[in-house]
């Protein structure tokens, strides 16, 4: 793939995405055809279980989560009176991956995760919060 070695007249120098990645249109109609077939409302619904189940392993006071009815359904953020380097490190040495903001570490199960990742998590996070 060739790229362009100099910008683009006016606004059209920012669109570099377009440019550069050109195949991603061709995988949007294939993905959204997917998310349909799994459909939104079945994917909101288990998302929200798998965070529901893993907030139950940390105190609610520690929890920070959107109203389900209103926010995001898909991430569980925990709250730490410091940075949660510590508990983010913890977690990490059990092979897991989560996100750090400040002091709150957030967790995002995804669909394609197993039971026995979950499992895995909840039990790290449990010892995490202690």
């Amino acid at each position: 793939m060739l790229y362009p070695e100099t910008y683009t007249r006016g606004a059209r120098r920012f669109d570099s995405a377009g440019i550069a990645k050109s195949f991603l249109p061709n995988l949007a109609l294939p993905a959204l055809r997917q998310v349909l077939l799994w459909r939104p409302d079945r994917v909101r619904d288990r998302l929200r279980a798998l965070v529901a189940d893993l907030g139950s392993h940390v105190p609610p006071e520690r929890r920070s989560a959107s109203d389900p009815n209103y926010g995001p359904t898909h991430i569980l953020g925990i709250n730490f009176e410091e940075p949660a380097l510590a508990a983010a490190a913890a977690i990490g040495a059990s092979n897991i991956r989560i996100s750090l903001r400040g002091a709150t570490l957030r967790v995002s199960p995804h669909l394609w995760n197993t039971t026995e990742e979950l499992a895995l998590l909840g039990a790290a996070l449990s010892a995490a919060v202690r």
